[in-house]
């Protein structure tokens, strides 16, 4: 027993001499791998600052969801110095304090120092072996494309092969960038959440863009009323004055003209259509007045109209604007009678008040010569030519019959006997001369030259000739089997043949 205790000291005594040795050898081990562990937190933050710079250029050029970037870094931790002892000055044994400053060699203060670093500087707490970048590409990106990415990465991360960096770049095919927005929660939720508010941004524009257009109709509706309400029909003139609204209502001769009559009957008899009363004699004026108004409003006052009138009226009219008349007729139109009863009364103020007024310069033309005509032109040409082109526009003269088309100037030439263009030929321009001869037979020319030779002509007979032929035209034009020749731009009246 005594022998057993003996040997179990011996080899405790031995035992724990082992263990402190193994212990000693252990810790150099352990303070190496300490000094060259390095932190993977800081190495991956490092990677990826530089895929983050590399994939930000790469966006720039090929766009979204083209390209991505992985970066791997080789690094190692660097060794560190041993700190070179303080300088001494011999034969002092003070060490100074951390915020000392030294008056005399040898000699410190106590003064603590004030002054910070204005700045620092950042530095890795590793060294970079090599730089390694995958790229992976999307396989629509061409070749050269892809070899040009590779080289601006290089100079964008200054990376040298012969270091060992080196741009590896991988072909594969890019989920299209709407699926991999839908795929994203985050993008899911955010088009969601901006797809609700841009569908009721535009549910709330056309709710608005309805009432705004519903608005102009009605105020439109409104405006049209009282357009009717206040037509102008200005003309050249002076303008009546109360007495003629008067003298219109009550009827010529202070009989009860037909607005009266009217009121009696419908006092009598309930409602009655409004007729305005119109004399076929104002036609002509009306014409000129209305013929500047709007369609709508000329189809207003023409549904009023006696129907002999009313015929004349349209008639006096171009094809076009007759057809604009006709179409604004058809619709139907909500105006009250107080309305229509107020414009016929201005109406026919206007029209038993006119004096004058371009119609009345026109109707009196008509019963002057061609050669009376002309110079009455040329000498209103040199007094006031605007009214003498508005004139002229209105007069059909010897010489617009030159401007006729081929088909029209055939029309006409129907409408004259061989020996009346004989009468007629020596008055006219030689280029009219010049198309009718190109639209007569051989025969029926040389039979009008040779009236042309032996009758004998006169100044009054040809002014005759001429005045018949313009009213022939005249008449083929009104009855819309020719058209009427277009406006000169110039006063063609003074114009020497």
């Amino acid at each position: 027993m005594k022998l057993r205790k003996e040997q179990g000291r011996r080899g405790a005594g031995r035992i724990f001499p082992a263990l402190g040795f193994a212990f000693l050898l252990a810790v150099p081990g352990v303070l190496s791998f300490a000094q060259t562990h390095i932190s993977i937190e800081e190495k991956i933050q490092y990677e990826d600052a530089l895929a983050r710079k590399v994939q930000e250029v790469l966006v720039n050029i090929l766009g979204p969801s083209q390209a991505r970037v992985s970066v791997e870094a080789q690094v190692e931790r660097p060794k560190e110095q041993e700190a070179a002892p303080p300088f001494k000055w011999a034969g002092i044994s003070q060490d100074p304090t951390k915020n000392a400053q030294q008056l005399l060699p040898g000699y410190y203060s106590m003064i603590q120092d004030t002054q910070k670093a204005s700045g620092a500087t950042t530095f890795l707490p590793f060294l970079i072996k090599s730089v390694t970048v995958t790229i992976v590409l999307d396989r629509n990106i061409s070749t050269a494309q892809a070899n040009s990415i590779g080289e601006v990465v290089k100079g964008l991360l200054n990376l040298d092969e012969k270091k060992g960096d080196a741009v590896n770049i991988v072909r594969a095919s890019f989920m299209p960038a709407w699926k991999s927005m839908v795929t994203n929660p985050e993008s899911a939720n955010m088009l969601a959440r901006y797809g609700l508010i841009s569908l009721i941004v535009v549910i709330s524009m056309i709710i608005l863009a309805a009432s705004v257009i519903k608005l102009a109709g009605a105020m439109s509706s409104m405006a049209q009323v009282q357009q009717a309400h206040q037509i102008e029909m200005s003309f050249s003139g002076g303008k009546g004055g109360a007495g003629g609204a008067a003298e219109a209502v009550a009827g010529p001769a202070g009989q009860g003209g037909a607005g009266g009559q009217r009121a009696a009957a419908a006092e009598e008899g309930g409602e009655e259509e409004i007729v305005f009363n119109v004399k076929m004699k104002q036609i002509p004026l009306l014409k000129f007045m209305l013929e500047r108004e709007d369609p709508a409003n000329i189809a207003l006052i023409v549904s009023h109209l006696p129907p002999d009138a009313r015929k004349a009226l349209m008639g006096a009219f171009d094809r076009q604007l007759s057809s604009k008349i006709m179409l604004n007729m058809a619709t139907v139109r909500f105006v009250e009678a107080d309305i229509v009863s107020e414009i016929k009364e201005e109406l026919e103020r206007k029209l038993n008040s006119a004096m004058g007024g371009v119609p009345k310069v026109i109707e009196f033309m008509e019963e002057l010569g061609f050669t009376a005509k002309k110079e009455l032109l040329k000498t209103l040409e040199t007094q006031d030519p605007a009214l003498a082109f508005e004139i002229r526009s209105r007069v059909l003269l010897d010489d617009d019959l030159a401007k006729l088309s081929e088909k029209d100037l055939s029309s006409l030439i129907s409408a004259f006997t061989l020996a009346e263009w004989g009468d007629v030929m020596p008055a006219l321009s030689a280029e009219l001369r010049n198309k009718l001869k190109a639209q007569l037979p051989e025969r029926s020319w040389q039979i009008i030259e040779q009236n042309m030779k032996f009758a004998a002509s006169s100044a009054e007979k040809s002014d005759a000739a001429l005045e018949k032929l313009v009213g022939a035209a005249e008449k083929l034009i009104k009855e819309g089997r020719i058209a009427r020749p277009p406006v000169p731009n110039k006063m063609l009246g003074t114009e020497k043949k």
